[in-house]
């Protein structure tokens, strides 16, 4: 984040509820298509330190969604990603979105256009705490790990540091997931499988965890680069949820080097 924008997040104060003692937040008494540029500016400040953020009674449009991602990222953002249970196949289980790209986005901005009736909700687990409660001997282990990310189609294999280092905070991580981490480099596949088990149980501790039942109007933000995120296949009928992905960065590591193929 540039000095500019931290000057002006620490401008203004939002009116901002923790939902959890590590991650999630509620922003109340704000209008995203009226925000101005400290706001903006707070909103990304209170993204990196949350990690999760929720806005209510937005009620946006595609065309003022994208606008928003271009105000608060660094670059251009993706296009609208029309994410609907009617036309793709879903995925299951815990994962750090696109992992398997080189530079894997930086953040998401959604929000739901068809909601069912009941069910759908969304959690998001914490890599950050998650890498904090490893004992010392785990973290430092980990801090040397490479791990390899694949869609299992047409985009990986990749190859990203365990450890995420935050380009804005400058904390750690754990940056590995169940649906796209295929193994650990340079042990054994039992070794490899081991260790995720490890760091899973850690990314998926319920104190670590957030969940967000969604409403027509709202306006979700998460951390990609610090949050897994899981979304709960118990409803019937239609889910069609619109998404606009930030520009990231190629992950770094502890060590500072990066590890993409």
């Amino acid at each position: 984040m540039c000095p500019m924008t931290i000057d002006l997040a620490r401008a203004v104060a939002l009116d901002i509820h923790p939902l959890g003692p590590t991650i999630g937040a509620e922003i109340s008494d704000i209008d995203i298509l009226f925000a101005t540029n400290a706001q903006v500016a707070a909103i990304r400040t209170a993204l990196t330190e949350h990690k999760v953020l929720v806005l209510r009674n937005q009620n946006l449009e595609d065309d003022q969604h994208l606008h928003f991602a271009l105000r608060l990222g660094d670059g251009e953002p993706g296009e609208v990603d029309v994410l609907d249970s009617d036309d793709r196949l879903p995925v299951h289980g815990w994962r750090s979105d696109e992992s398997f790209l080189v530079t894997p986005p930086a953040a998401s901005i959604v929000r739901p256009v068809i909601l069912p009736g009941l069910g759908g909700d969304t959690s998001w687990a914490d890599g950050e705490a998650a890498y904090e409660s490893l004992s010392d001997a785990d973290r430092r282990l980990a801090d040397g790990l490479i791990a390899v990310h694949d869609d299992g189609a047409d985009r990986g294999p990749t190859r990203h540091p365990v450890v995420r280092v935050h380009p804005e905070s400058g904390r750690r991580s754990l940056f590995v997931n169940p649906v796209y981490t295929s193994h650990i480099e340079g042990v054994s596949d039992d070794e490899s499988r081991a260790l995720l088990e490890v760091f899973y149980a850690h990314l998926t501790r319920p104190e670590h965890i957030v969940r967000h039942r969604w409403r027509l109007g709202d306006v979700v933000l998460w951390d990609a680069r610090s949050t897994l995120r899981y979304v709960n296949r118990d409803y019937v009928g239609r889910r069609r949820m619109h998404c606009v992905n930030l520009c990231g960065e190629v992950p770094a590591g502890v060590r500072g080097g990066r590890r993409e193929s």
